[in-house]
């Protein structure tokens, strides 16, 4: 996957690996602001599959990402990977349900890209989007107030990046070079539940401009 000026990942073909290896001592090398970005993934399996999942990782945050217990660590990476190969032997080619996966990078992406992929990391822009996607899907009915206010106040308290120099209608631009933005429909992935997600293609410019100005 390559990026363009305009959207992240649009570039690029398929092409499965004969083996992954994944080595949990190598996290002992990155920053703690390194470990808590890549959380931002183990926590979208949890919000979009896994609501037992989400709550290990919310409930014990501190603990996890100071790699206190590296077996636990490592169950966190094996559970987010059974969750990702099931998605993608649904839908190799990202054609309808692998698009769960992207949860909270709709607005994360248009994020990224608004500032060059440069001063907001992968993770950040992530847990922002998430908070706005869980936004929308209350909006919409979709998801309880009490669960979104869960996931906000957990996730508000992971980042410390602040948005308000953003131009939400920029911002907005940015989205419409979205990977799931087909025949000028904007294909939303939102949470019905913790831990259960769905593709709606109802969430007009006005719901996501009303998300981009809460997380601003």
């Amino acid at each position: 996957g390559v990026n363009s000026i305009n959207a992240r990942n649009v570039i690029g073909t398929f092409k499965q690996p004969k083996a992954v290896y994944i080595d949990p001592l190598f996290l002992k090398t990155l920053s703690s602001k390194d470990i808590i970005d890549g959380f931002a993934e183990a926590i979208k399996y949890g919000l979009i599959a896994d609501i037992n999942l989400y709550t290990m990782i919310s409930s014990n945050f501190s603990d996890l990402t100071n790699l206190k217990d590296l077996d636990q660590i490592e169950s966190i990476i094996y559970k987010c990977c059974k969750h990702k190969i099931n998605f993608v032997l649904d839908d190799e080619f990202d054609n309808d349900k692998r698009m769960i996966l992207n949860f909270g990078h709709t607005i994360g992406h248009a994020i990224e890209s608004y500032f060059n992929y440069e001063k907001v990391s992968h993770g950040e822009a992530v847990y922002h989007g998430m908070i706005a996607a869980s936004f929308i899907s209350m909006k919409h009915g979709l998801l309880k107030e009490n669960q979104f206010n869960k996931i906000y106040n957990f996730i508000f308290n992971i980042t410390e990046m602040d948005f308000q120099d953003i131009d939400c209608n920029k911002l907005y631009k940015y989205i419409k070079y979205d990977k799931k933005r087909i025949k000028n429909k904007n294909y939303f992935i939102v949470l019905n539940n913790i831990g259960k997600a769905m593709i709606v293609n109802n969430v007009i410019e006005k719901d996501i401009k009303e998300a981009i100005n809460f997380i601003i």
